[in-house]
């Protein structure tokens, strides 16, 4: 056998067996490739997460409250409750205007009271008037002392000390009801009264 043979003899395994190990390596590396694009891939398919919104911070509810009521509020406004005749009672104001008087509704109250229902010693009946404060004090003092701890007090002869009327806030309807009533019944100017509620307006 020729030196070439045996070299080639002694080179052929090592020859081989390196490109064995070539050929090896290459599928390691074939399998790494392939292994690292199917990870990559399925990375890829992963099932996108979903959206959570964030929590807002809520704050706490303010303590259980409640306003006072506009009756209450009024209180410190309050003159006096009195009988007054229709008289000196004024429906339109100086400084604005009152709502429109709807006929229908003094029509239906009048029905009301032709059935019985004229009921003017209910305080939620009352209505609702202004004046200024020296006014009623002087007023008061010529009518003469009356016993202000028995509401509602007498002021029918309000007209005969003063000229200043009473501003009606809320009221005007059943005090037209009322006279149309009384003109019907045929009753005497002496029924043509209403209690009310004075309240101060403010001007001195």
């Amino acid at each position: 056998m020729s030196e070439i043979y045996q070299l080639l003899l002694t080179i052929l395994p090592v020859t081989m067996l390196k490109s064995s190990e070539i050929q090896s390596r290459k599928r390691s590396q074939a399998v790494q490739l392939t292994s690292s694009t199917t990870t990559k891939r399925q990375k890829q398919k992963k099932t996108p997460q979903r959206y959570t919104k964030p929590i807002k911070e809520t704050t706490p509810p303010p303590p259980f409250s409640e306003a006072p009521s506009i009756k209450s509020e009024a209180q410190r406004y309050l003159l006096g409750i009195a009988k007054l005749h229709l008289k000196d009672l004024n429906c339109h104001w100086l400084e604005s205007s009152n709502r429109l008087l709807d006929l229908q509704h003094v029509k239906s109250l009048l029905f009301a009271f032709q059935e019985g229902k004229l009921d003017r010693y209910s305080q939620e009946n009352y209505i609702q008037v202004t004046c200024s404060s020296d006014t009623y004090s002087n007023a008061c003092q010529q009518l003469g002392p009356q016993d202000t701890a028995k509401q509602p007090i007498d002021l029918l002869d309000w007209h005969t000390v003063t000229k200043e009327k009473f501003e009606v806030i809320n009221g005007q309807h059943r005090i037209n009801a009322l006279q149309e009533y009384i003109k019907k019944t045929g009753q005497p100017a002496t029924s043509e009264w209403w209690i009310c509620c004075i309240y101060n307006k403010g001007i001195n």
